[in-house]
């Protein structure tokens, strides 16, 4: 029987920035998979530029709307020619929603769900980590049924800081990258299941190694 080794790595060498490298953030493929993830102080490791581009188009759009609610046409004529401009399809019930929606826009994340949600015709929705420090947290903005809460637990988690991460050891390979929420951590048939699935192995042959903290031995020399 081989044995195979999922040795935690110790706190300050994890590197979570590996779970942002790749295109690997899209659970269902197609339309409206993306996934927007904020953390403390405005960071967003990935998908920036493409959320900071929507956001404005919203605030643009909350903007316009208002001013044509307030009988002002100096921009647009009607809404029809304002969404045409923005790229938006237009209905009624299109300018309908988004009416309701301008007159209490923010242009924070819920405000922006609800936005992406009329604009997309799918539901958006926001998910919450919280970290082990004071405002320590992260927030996913995304379309339901495109991510598991599983996944919103990890990515999340990447930025608030509730991941931990393990090497795999066989022999004399060790491959690094396997993230896990702390909340499976805790459990050690649920963590063995978990990390037996990332590689393929038989949960029978993995032993675990979990960081227990550092020990600190004296060393005397002869005078």
């Amino acid at each position: 029987m081989k044995k195979i080794i999922f040795r935690e790595v110790t706190p300050e060498a994890v590197e979570t920035d590996i779970l942002f490298d790749y295109d690997g953030l899209s659970e269902v493929s197609g339309k409206n998979n993306a996934l927007y993830i904020f953390g403390d102080r405005g960071y967003m490791p990935i998908n920036k530029k493409e959320y900071d581009a929507i956001s404005k188009q919203a605030e643009n759009i909350a903007d316009d709307f208002n001013a044509l609610m307030g009988n002002d046409h100096y921009y647009f004529v009607n809404f029809k020619e304002c969404l045409h401009y923005y790229g938006v399809k237009y209905s009624p019930v299109m300018v309908h929603r988004l009416k309701e929606w301008a007159k209490t826009f923010d242009n924070d994340i819920e405000g922006m769900a609800a936005y992406l949600t009329i604009t997309t015709g799918e539901e958006w929705e926001t998910y919450t980590v919280t970290g082990y420090c004071q405002g320590d947290y992260a927030t996913a903005l995304y379309c339901k049924g495109h991510y598991s809460e599983e996944s919103l637990e990890l990515y999340a988690g990447a930025v608030a800081g509730t991941v931990s991460e393990f090497c795999r050891i066989e022999e004399n390979d060790t491959c690094y990258g396997f993230f896990v929420p702390d909340s499976v951590k805790w459990n050690t048939d649920e963590l063995r299941t978990y990390l037996s699935k990332q590689w393929g192995d038989n949960e029978e042959n993995i032993t675990l190694e979990l960081f227990d903290g550092y020990t600190q031995t004296a060393n005397y020399m002869e005078a």
